[in-house]
């Protein structure tokens, strides 16, 4: 099951006044009976996340970390190309859909960055004009709607639809071809082993969960319910003992999940923010998207001589 899937639901469910532990375990439960979308073409898909930006999963490894190699060189060829584009902007041509027209822009706050879609936009003296296309999920000095201005050197990424087909739309085919990168192991890490499921805290509160397992090995997590069907919790990014507190980051279908970790003898706590959202700064969930779990190490079964 992946684990932003586990976030909304407990989100959904957690707002009920009084949640016991048998609820709790529901909540997850529930949440892991997610079934697979059933395929669709690949332009649909894409069309849909044109659509539907606000939940278009964009920066981890789409938050990509921009010095992913791939990311880099989606951006640079955006940028290289960005005549091409101004020039069908400026002049559609046969088949080129006038209202699929979208860029790509990199919006600062502070330190930062979140790369955000503008539509209805125009070129004009040198720079573009749009609508942010987006609710923001990382920067905090814009919104949905709100008219932006960058230079045509500055953009990440544009798009448009000609007779059916995606056009441009680089950052899009880079993220697809990093999620599809296999999952590299991670040897030796501080969380190997089994743990039990303690406690799920949002910001709506905390509750006991009973009967809940996960396990990580060298290249993911995976929760075990009571019944003992086991559904990935993501693959390992990075597990990052070094850093205090330790830092993870995990890698499902929805994208990349960035999140902290801190081990005290045999409990374990570990705090996630859903998909491509910035990494925690702390242990704390109240007025924040973050989920915080918290495990005891199981103990090791002795052979029997």
């Amino acid at each position: 099951m992946k684990l932003f899937l586990i976030v909304c639901t407990f989100f959904c469910l957690s707002a009920s006044s009084v949640l016991g532990p048998d609820t709790a375990s529901q909540i997850v439960c529930g949440a892991m009976q997610e079934t697979e979308q059933s395929g669709e073409a690949e332009k649909a898909k894409v069309q849909q996340e044109k659509k539907d930006e606000d939940e278009e999963r964009d920066d981890p490894v789409v938050m990509v970390q921009n010095e992913d190699p791939l990311m880099v060189a989606a951006i640079e060829e955006a940028r290289k190309t960005a005549d091409d584009f101004i020039k069908e902007l400026e002049k559609p041509s046969a088949g080129t859909d006038p209202d699929s027209f979208a860029i790509k822009v990199p919006v600062k706050d502070g330190e930062r960055v979140e790369h955000m879609w503008l539509v209805a936009v125009e070129f004009q003296d040198g720079k573009f004009v749009g609508s942010i296309n987006n609710e923001p999920r990382i920067v905090k000095n814009v919104k949905f709607g709100q008219g932006y201005t960058i230079a045509k050197n500055e953009i990440s990424d544009w798009m448009y639809f000609k007779k059916g087909e995606l056009q441009g739309a680089f950052t899009l085919r880079a993220i697809q071809e990093i999620q599809r990168r296999p999952v590299k192991p991670i040897p030796n890490h501080a969380l190997l082993g089994d743990w039990k499921l303690i406690r799920v805290r949002s910001a709506d509160g905390g509750q006991a969960v009973s009967g809940f397992r996960a396990t990580v090995t060298e290249t993911e997590m995976t929760m075990i319910d009571p019944d003992g069907e086991r559904q990935n919790f993501g693959n390992l990014l990075k597990v990052d003992a070094e850093s205090k507190p330790g830092q993870i980051d995990l890698r499902d279908d929805s994208g990349t999940l960035l999140g902290l970790f801190e081990i005290n003898g045999r409990r374990m706590r570990f705090i996630i923010n859903p998909p491509n959202e910035v990494r925690p700064t702390d242990f704390e969930v109240e007025d924040s998207s973050a989920l915080l779990f918290e495990f005891r190490r199981e103990a090791e079964k002795k052979e029997d001589k």
